[in-house]
């Protein structure tokens, strides 16, 4: 009886048993499937985005012949913000796929260039992951205080190029009217 007791629990542990008799065996014969694999990916499977800004990807898990529970994680490089809006994602034979949002905040102060997210799915040993390019573009404003080759800032720039202006408009006999 402690047997039987026992082997319940393991066959609840397992999940998904299919027990057979067979009357030319001494008993009950056990069969425990294998639990398939999932895959998971992204879509769009690679992401822009500005300096400072966000952008949304989807996470989508598929699975052949696998019952579980798959935890969702994601890795980024130090400062930004990656959220995943449902961590955690049941699949079955029933229920073969499923999805959710990853949004990635790239902080200001980000270099342009590209990146890497790391979106990783586990339960039960198996381990999966999923490589999302990120391509950070500038933000096309210039910090403020920009200096140019020289030393010579951005201000100091356009005040030179007032008083250009101011005396090639006296020269060619204009009025330079400053508000």
């Amino acid at each position: 009886m402690k047997l039987i007791r026992n082997l319940g629990i393991l066959v609840a542990a397992l999940g998904i048993v299919l027990l057979v008799w067979n009357p030319g065996a001494a008993g009950l014969i056990i069969k425990v499937p294998v639990n398939g694999d999932f895959a998971i990916n992204a879509s769009p499977s690679s992401l822009s985005v500005m300096v400072g800004g966000s952008n949304t990807t989807t996470i989508l898990l598929s699975s052949s012949n696998y019952s579980g529970v798959v935890g969702l994680t994601a890795s980024a490089p130090a400062g930004w913000i990656v959220t995943v809006s449902q961590t955690y994602i049941t699949l079955s034979p029933s229920v073969p796929s499923g999805q959710t949002t990853m949004t990635v905040n790239v902080p200001s102060g980000t270099a342009a260039g590209s990146y890497t997210v790391v979106v990783t799915g586990q339960y039960a040993g198996v381990t999966n992951e999923a490589l999302v390019p990120v391509q950070v573009q500038g933000s096309g404003v210039p910090p403020p205080g920009l200096e140019l080759s020289g030393g010579i800032s951005a201000v100091q720039v356009m005040g030179v190029a007032v008083a250009l202006l101011g005396v090639a408009m006296f020269l060619l006999g204009g009025k330079f009217v400053h508000t």
